[in-house]
């Protein structure tokens, strides 16, 4: 992560000082689809899994939410890997925010890969059950 670590300074920077709101634009969203589409794709997603794995919980969620605005054939499957990874946390705010990035990926782009992770995901929060249950239908 070395050479990418003053991007991943700046995009920390920008969601602390503009949230994440949906249905508002972010001025991360063009860094970060370049980002994806770039060779820093990967180091972005290992930084990615290692803000889950350290508890990077706010920032993690904010970023999935980002990522469910850009089509998935621009990211790379490596998308698969972060979303079934953050269905698996122990964090219902990331488990929530991987729901809103699959429903976004279905919507938005007709994304099926991602909504075949989140139909086989056995959720036991029922609010958030009902919810993936209305992604899924």
């Amino acid at each position: 992560m070395g050479n990418d670590t003053s991007l991943f300074q700046l995009i920390e920077y920008m969601l602390e000082e503009y949230p994440v709101r949906d249905g508002v634009s972010h001025p991360l969203e063009s860094t970060l689809k370049q980002t994806v589409a770039s060779p820093v794709g990967e180091s972005f997603k290992n930084w990615l899994m290692w803000l889950l794995e350290n508890g990077k919980i706010d920032l993690f969620a904010d970023i999935l939410k980002l990522l469910g605005r850009i089509d998935p054939a621009e990211i790379g499957d490596w998308y698969l890997d972060v979303v079934k990874a953050a269905l698996e946390s122990s964090s219902i705010t990331i488990r929530d925010a991987a729901v809103s990035a699959i429903e976004s990926w279905s919507v938005l782009f007709g994304d099926r890969k991602s909504l075949v992770l989140l139909q086989n995901h056995h959720e036991e929060t029922p609010w958030l059950r009902e919810y993936i249950e209305r992604v899924c239908s």
